[in-house]
């Protein structure tokens, strides 16, 4: 298969690997397969039952319940044509023990909703939350000591405080990673309202940018720590993503941020002190 030479990617993908950016963006399906399938192998990706993972077409439609154990009994990731399922993949290959853990986690919350309510169709309020991590995550990693102060600012809606006051953080201390695959999906045309669903974690040991480059294992590795303690949707802070310092030239003006429609003030009910995940 020919080598790809990177693409220029977006900010939101600069964490990735660029050579797996471009192959998600420019190979026809057949050969994006074959090369995600080769990066699964050399990995030794697995998913959290055990199976080798395989990325394949997908021929039929699926329900969420049986699209999952399809990937827990067999390994194989069905993947259609498109940018949803190809970020898909792209997440499977940055995140293999976060999605392996996801999908695992997701089978055993079903398991456990159908033997309390056998033929109901509510999914419940965890299922709910692996959804919205899936589809929409964002991870904010911040220096050891800050999270606390940080995961305060959002739950405030401190949009001057989190954007301008601690601009430079962005530039130097602070990374965001996006994960949700929907999320990323959106930005292939990016609006200013495109809002994640957040989680600030502090930085792993391990996790040394300008030592490491795009190596994310050991975030890979704290996000699936966190997981274990996801129950409800609620836990999850708010990141108006275009926000970001660099992501959108416009946001260079503090006036940005005084866009009430995205960046809204926080609501009475939560002054009560959400702390956020």
């Amino acid at each position: 298969m020919t080598a790809l030479c990177p693409l220029h990617s977006p900010p939101w993908l600069a964490g990735f690997d660029p050579a797996l950016v471009s192959a998600v963006a420019a190979l026809p399906i057949e050969e994006f397969l074959q090369y995600a399938n080769q990066r699964a192998e050399m990995q030794g990706q697995c998913t959290g039952h055990g199976k080798p993972t395989r990325f394949v077409p997908q021929t039929t439609p699926f329900a969420g319940a049986d699209y999952e154990r399809c990937i827990a009994e067999t390994g194989e990731i069905p993947t259609r044509d498109n940018l949803h399922d190809r970020y898909n993949a792209l997440d499977w290959l940055t995140f293999p023990k976060t999605k392996a853990s996801l999908n695992q986690a997701q089978v055993a919350a079903m398991g456990r909703q159908l033997g309390r309510q056998l033929g109901s169709q509510v999914r419940g309020r965890q299922r709910d939350a692996f959804t919205l991590w899936e589809e929409n995550l964002a991870v904010l990693v911040v220096p050891a000591g800050e999270a606390v102060a940080i995961r305060q600012s959002f739950a405030r809606h401190d949009w001057q405080e989190i954007f301008v006051a601690r601009r430079e953080r962005w530039q130097q201390d602070w990374q965001a990673h996006l994960f949700g695959h929907a999320l990323l999906e959106k930005l292939a045309a990016p609006f200013k309202a495109i809002t994640a669903h957040l989680i600030v974690l502090e930085s792993p040991e391990g996790n040394d940018r300008s030592r490491n480059g795009n190596d994310l294992t050991p975030i890979d590795r704290a996000l699936v720590a966190h997981l274990q303690g996801l129950f409800d949707p609620a836990a999850f802070l708010h990141l108006p993503v275009m926000g970001i310092p660099g992501w959108d030239p416009a946001n260079d003006d503090p006036g940005f941020y005084s866009d009430t429609a995205v960046f809204r003030p926080q609501r009475a009910a939560q002054q009560r002190g959400k702390g956020g995940a």
